[in-house]
């Protein structure tokens, strides 16, 4: 392969195996692009937010109740119609609002949230102390209103039954939508 000189001659990308192929993909073959100021992302798919759970216990550190979030995502996914919604990604969210301006302590705040990351619904919860035991709240919100959904909660005597309790809630909840 010929060596390319940077900014003196002009690169011979052909020599890179499928280089251009790739580059045909990336760019004409991916699914339609979000198009800000619309709820709507992929050939009609509406958009779910799944925020961050807030922990109000000194049992979990801030991954482990990251990891209850991705989990609460993963169950999402498995049980929406995908043909009708996409959960939208942390990063995704972390776009379009900060983390911090998306903690929300009252329904006002998610129809906010919900208006700002253009979401349909939006999954919110917490983890509590009870005792020796974690108490857990998801709570499903219309995206535009903020108006409650579905709740769904649940108790667990360790982190291994939290996770397992946080991803039958999410899939509880999903299958409603």
């Amino acid at each position: 392969m010929p060596r390319v000189k940077l900014f003196t001659e002009k690169p011979n990308f052909s020599a890179v195996a499928g280089w251009n192929l790739s580059l045909f993909a990336l760019v004409f073959a991916l699914p339609e692009p979000f198009a800000y100021g619309q709820v709507k992302l992929y050939a009609g798919r509406e958009l779910i937010a799944a925020l961050e759970l807030q922990s109000f216990t000194q049992q979990l550190t801030s991954k482990q109740v990251q990891y209850l979030t991705d989990a609460v995502r993963k169950a999402l996914m498995d049980a929406i119609d995908p043909q009708k919604y996409v959960v939208m990604t942390r990063e995704s969210m972390d776009v379009l609002i900060p983390p911090e301006e998306r903690k929300c302590l009252n329904d006002a705040c998610y129809a906010v949230v919900g208006k700002r990351l253009q979401a349909r619904l939006l999954i919110a919860g917490n983890v509590k102390d009870l005792g020796k035991r974690f108490g857990v709240t998801l709570e499903a919100y219309d995206g535009p209103t903020g108006a409650v959904l579905g709740i769904e909660q649940g108790e667990a005597q360790d982190i291994d039954e939290l996770l397992e309790k946080v991803r039958a809630m999410a899939r509880r909840l999903g299958q409603r939508f």
